[in-house]
């Protein structure tokens, strides 16, 4: 391995080194129960030594006795099977630490999630945060939790997870001994966490894997592939052999630190901040997505200057990025990946890691086919989803693609680096067009129901009444629901201007959310809706 193949500063590439010589061997503070792994410590004091000697002494263990390892001990975690396949059936040996390391991760800070989920305490978002909720610690033991927190838990320790997920290690800058002794302390948990008396929860996975559909197919039907580059062969034939086998989830695993890894080299590079291009000790940030794809680059002494990212990846695929790795309506790949919001190992969501695979290796050797790409999750492209499907509810037609009716000083718009107040803006239009979706759909089915009701004469007197109001009221109820949606355009097109009141906006909201209850089959309060559109129609041609 040469310097170019590591981004591991060299502090950070000695703490985790870990000798397996056996003169390197010595006596634990950790100690290892048999057959059945528990955890004991012999004293309080601490040091990275005694959790590089639990590791060596964690690969031996599973080397003499691996029969000690029992599928109960893994029933806490998410792929138990996985865990204890990993002993039994397909030695570890033979896969990738990275690989192992990355899931095995996911899957424990997920897990460890549940247990405060069943225990009804509030999740905190880091596993390093978790591993220090003192509930939590009692639950599944304090030296556990020490040595997790040691290996995974903190920028002050080992801290494999995070330079794993954001792409700073190589192939063989990690040992299997890493992975052992994840393999005990996990075992060890699980013996904890059975002899308590706790209903354990799992949380429903994250929907939004789902949003890898909606990307243009014309973007991922064809996909060749050629890896001539000899400094990015090793990974990614892995990627292409996981992708042969149709394991998509476990092949974007390893893709996702990779393209990180190589995003990064092009923004030191075009940058010209070589520092960053390695890992940062504990008391400073990574150089990561968030950074890489930012409109500047923040410097020591509060300084700043262009991030020159922009030019060189150009909007359209910079716009695809933000999609699907950043924007937190798209799906958000990485970071809920990394940590386990996104189920693996299931065929259930294996189209959506196909699609996420491919456009993001395509990103990396055919970024020419995003060349006319633009944003389908930001909130202004979200805006004309909107304002396209309430226009086809309001108008009985499915969903009316109203860009193409629209000038272009409209459509034509920039989705990077928007200041904060049209976002503020954007915000409210969405908001109000969701509402005239919502209120289109449920008029419509009230409608639908009290025809059918009076087609079969079953409506009492009073309720004859108030569908005669109703259908009274739909045709102006639609013509203001249609003048709305062509205001919310008119708005957007000028979100620029610094006289468009936001408190006249938040009123028109206000008033269509009220309609929205009001034209409910439950509710049925016609004479609201109309005084509401007599409001309506007065608030909108003053301003």
């Amino acid at each position: 391995m040469t310097q170019r193949d590591s981004f591991l500063s060299e502090k950070v590439r000695s703490l985790i080194y870990l000798d397996t010589s056996p003169s390197a061997s010595h006596s634990s503070n950790y100690q290892i129960s048999k057959p059945v792994p528990i955890i004991s410590k012999a004293h309080e004091n601490f040091c990275f030594e005694d959790i590089y000697q639990f590791c060596r002494n964690s690969h031996i263990y599973l080397q003499e006795s691996p029969s000690g390892i029992e599928l109960n001990g893994f029933l806490w975690l998410l792929y138990p099977k996985e865990w204890y396949d990993l002993i039994h059936i397909h030695p570890f040996k033979q896969i990738d630490i990275r690989e192992l390391l990355l899931w095995m991760t996911m899957d424990i800070e997920r897990s460890l999630g549940n247990i405060l989920f069943s225990m009804k305490i509030k999740i905190p978002n880091l596993l390093k945060d978790i591993l220090q909720d003192a509930r939590l610690r009692e639950f599944i033991g304090d030296v556990n939790a020490e040595i997790l927190t040691s290996l995974m838990g903190s920028p002050d320790t080992l801290n494999i997870r995070n330079i794993l997920w954001h792409g700073f290690v190589s192939f063989d800058e990690l040992h299997h001994a890493y992975v052992s002794a994840t393999i005990l302390v996990v075992q060890s948990i699980g013996h904890e966490i059975l002899k308590k008396n706790l209903n354990l929860l799992q949380r429903p996975f994250s929907l939004n894997l789902d949003r890898c559909l909606k990307f243009p197919l014309r973007l991922f039907e064809h996909f060749e592939l050629d890896t001539s580059d000899e400094d990015c062969i090793l990974i990614v034939n892995r990627i292409l052999y996981l992708y042969s086998l149709k394991k998509y989830d476990l092949a974007l695993l390893n893709l996702l630190p990779y393209l990180e890894s190589i995003l990064r080299r092009h923004f030191t590079r075009v940058n010209n901040c070589p520092e960053r291009l390695l890992t940062a000790e504990s008391d400073q940030f990574y150089t990561t997505f968030e950074e890489i794809f930012s409109s500047e680059i923040s410097h020591s002494g509060d300084t700043a200057e262009l991030n020159r990212m922009r030019d060189y990846l150009g909007d359209p695929l910079l716009e695809f990025y933000y999609d699907i790795l950043i924007l937190p309506d798209g799906p958000r790949l990485r970071d809920r990946l990394s940590h386990g919001e996104f189920q693996i190992f299931s065929k259930s969501d294996s189209e959506a890691y196909r699609i996420s695979l491919i456009l993001l290796l395509k990103s990396i050797f055919e970024p020419h086919v995003f060349h006319t790409y633009r944003s389908i999750f930001h909130p202004f492209a979200l805006l004309f989803q909107k304002v396209s499907e309430a226009t086809g509810e309001i108008l009985r037609k499915g969903r009316v693609n109203v860009e193409h009716s629209l000038p272009e000083y409209i459509i034509n718009y920039s989705c990077l680096f928007r200041p904060k107040h049209e976002y503020e803006l954007v915000r409210l239009l969405n908001q109000i067009a969701d509402a005239l979706k919502s209120s289109a759909i449920l008029m419509n089915e009230n409608v639908s129901l009290t025809t059918l009701k009076m087609e079969n004469k079953t409506l009492r007197s009073r309720q004859r009444s108030t569908a005669q109001n109703m259908f009274s009221l739909i045709d102006s109820l639609k013509i203001s629901q249609m003048k709305t949606l062509s205001y919310i355009l008119l708005v957007f097109g000028n979100r620029n201007l610094p006289d468009i009141n936001l408190k006249n906006i938040k009123s028109i909201l206000s008033i269509h959310l009220n309609i929205k209850t009001w034209v409910k089959v439950s509710e049925n309060k016609w004479d609201r809706v109309e005084s509401a559109l007599r409001e309506l129609e007065e608030l909108m041609s003053s301003v």
